[in-house]
């Protein structure tokens, strides 16, 4: 029962963006920004697990975070909340300081 505990943590980010890509797809902007904001929350919470390796952590910030945070910055550009737009911008340049995406926008 542990074990699968543990595990479900770490589907959980992966999950989420799924689900919110899916709903940015159909141009739900509401519900994807829902879905992306537990994403984000999950890496957060796993990223203060002192147990998890950095080499683990550092997938999620690239196959979870750093995405969710393109895609809810673009929704936010979309809505015209520039100042949401850079928010999320500035937050995926911390990671990755020459993401173009993320400077271009």
């Amino acid at each position: 029962m542990e074990e699968t505990n543990f595990n479900n943590r770490f589907e959980a980010p992966y999950n989420e963006k799924l689900l919110a890509d899916n709903y940015l797809k159909e141009y739900d902007y509401e519900k994807s920004l829902k879905q992306y904001a537990k994403a984000l929350l999950a890496v957060k919470v796993l990223s203060s697990d002192k147990e998890i390796k950095p080499d683990k952590l550092q997938s999620y910030m690239l196959e979870v975070y750093v995405p969710s945070s393109l895609n809810v910055s673009f929704i936010h550009y979309k809505n015209r909340e520039y100042d949401k737009t850079i928010l999320y911008c500035n937050n995926v340049l911390e990671f990755q300081n020459k993401n173009t995406k993320a400077l271009y926008r």
